[in-house]
């Protein structure tokens, strides 16, 4: 199961940003099979890119941090479920399923809602303390020293 709702391999043929990390990879790293990681990777170096261009000449890391912010259905551009990156209360609300098989990866059917993914879930909200998330406090900063 992929709680972020990453774009399964196997559906390459029909989600384009998919092929395109295919193609990008064959041209600049033939033999490279396609990875979750790499997908990850892609979608934040995008998600930086996307909020760099938006700051244009007014580029600061608070620019770039507040312009990703700022995202209410991030994507990146097709490669998985959206995401709003601006509320850290709301959970991710789709997903999908993939089955193991002895032929490899297959998506599962789960009943998906919204294209390839299942988002139409009551929301679980864990009670017990599970601690804080790192903040910038933490480490003696603060927003002020974001520039």
């Amino acid at each position: 199961m992929d709680l972020g709702g990453v774009a399964p391999f196997e559906k390459s043929s029909t989600v384009p940003a998919l092929r395109q990390i295919e193609a990008m990879l064959a041209e600049y790293a033939p033999g490279a099979e396609m990875t979750f990681p790499q997908l990850r990777a892609i979608s934040s170096w995008l998600l930086f890119a996307e909020s760099a261009t938006r700051c244009g000449d007014e580029l600061t890391r608070r620019c770039v941090y507040e312009a990703a912010r700022a995202e209410t259905s991030w994507t990146a551009g097709g490669l998985h479920a959206p995401v709003d990156l601006g509320n850290r209360e709301v959970p991710i609300s789709c997903f999908n399923i993939e089955r193991a098989t002895p032929d490899g990866w297959v998506p599962a059917d789960f009943g998906p809602d919204k294209g390839l993914y299942r988002c139409n879930v009551e929301r679980y909200r864990f009670t017990k303390d599970y601690g804080a998330p790192l903040t910038l406090a933490d480490v003696g900063k603060s927003m002020t020293d974001f520039e």
